[in-house]
């Protein structure tokens, strides 16, 4: 009788009632799990930082050989800096070259910022290898810098319309400093990769991720 009375509402003792939730159902809203660690913030900082830096690396290296043809054309408007470009002249495959690095080291630099924007562990891997090849292309071009810079004051110091206001002791001073400057820009980046990927905890966090 139960059964048949039950059934006249609609519905049965074995089934609860509409608009109840079954015991032992699965909740319709996600919660947060105890002891969840929420997801770090680090690999978006780096990743967009890296790929600026990269990206202005490479607009630079596509640039530098600019600097080349703009040097020929001030020689012919101002016949003074005939010496600067000279110097400009000895060392153009020197900067060809130094363009040619440049691009390659900012689109690599690019490529493993975005593989770390997007947590795949093969970023680590790539980005060891980049930074190993910048920092061994800013002790390179530090070490050029020097000589380069040199001619480049005794050529402007030997008059004509661009002769350099400087005195002649500052040249060889202003050389170093040029040079350590390029090697503490060309290496802070790769030093602070290496550094920081060789940490541990973070080591063991990007093993955590997707390949």
């Amino acid at each position: 009788m139960a059964d048949q009375r039950d059934s006249e509402f609609g519905f049965s003792m074995a089934s609860p009632p509409p608009g109840t939730a079954a015991t032992g159902a699965p909740p319709t809203q996600p919660s947060s799990a105890a002891g969840a660690r929420p997801a770090t913030k680090w690999p978006l900082v780096i990743g967009v930082i890296a790929i600026v830096l990269g990206a202005l690396q490479v607009l630079n290296a596509a640039m530098s050989p600019l600097g080349l043809l703009i040097t020929e054309q001030m020689e012919k408007v101002a016949p003074g800096a005939a010496a600067q470009a000279e110097v400009m002249r000895n060392w153009t495959a020197w900067i060809i070259l130094t363009a040619i690095v440049g691009l390659i080291l900012g689109a690599l630099q690019i490529v493993w910022a975005i593989m770390m924007l997007r947590r795949r562990s093969a970023c680590r891997r790539l980005a060891f290898a980049w930074a190993w090849l910048a920092l061994l292309s800013a002790i390179v071009q530090a070490a050029m810098m020097y000589p380069m810079q040199i001619e480049m004051f005794e050529a402007m110091q030997s008059g004509g319309q661009f002769q350099s206001p400087m005195p002649p002791g500052m040249g060889p001073l202003m050389a170093v400093l040029t040079a350590v400057m390029t090697l503490v820009m060309g290496s802070a980046l790769p030093v602070f990769v290496l550094i920081w990927l060789c940490r541990r905890r973070i080591r063991e966090e990007v093993q955590t991720w997707a390949g």
